[in-house]
């Protein structure tokens, strides 16, 4: 729960507007992740850093893309289905934002499949 109370720390500093501290936050979380093992922590805090900055005033989706893709790798390899519908369907936002069509379509499809085989009910 620590790792995740730094990583969402960064995110309200960063929401409001002190990126210094988002990041230190960020960095901090990731560091405590990777150093215990807490591949799930690591994944939400990436995952939680992506989505901030895509809600910056100028977001950047290219620093949002590399971290969704490495939460997504951590999730699937933790084989943590939810997330990894949640995550899938955030990068296709994403991808459709930079253009590229066919991949936001891809993510997009699996997300929509994750989450009817599950049944997740948040999912749209």
């Amino acid at each position: 729960m620590r790792t995740l109370a730094k990583g969402m720390l960064g995110s309200v500093h960063a929401r409001l507007g002190d990126q210094p501290a988002g990041d230190a936050g960020w960095n901090d979380a990731l560091a405590t992740a990777v150093s215990g093992g807490d591949r799930f922590g690591e994944a939400v805090t990436l995952w939680g850093r992506a989505r901030t900055h895509l809600r910056q005033e100028t977001p950047d989706r290219n620093a949002a893309l590399a971290d969704l893709d490495k939460a997504l790798a951590l999730f699937e390899r933790m084989e943590a289905r939810p997330s990894v519908a949640r995550v899938l369907r955030d990068r296709g936002e994403v991808l459709r934002a930079l253009g590229r069509t066919a991949e936001a379509d891809a993510a997009h499809q699996r997300a929509r499949e994750t989450a009817a085989e599950l049944s997740l009910r948040d999912f749209s």
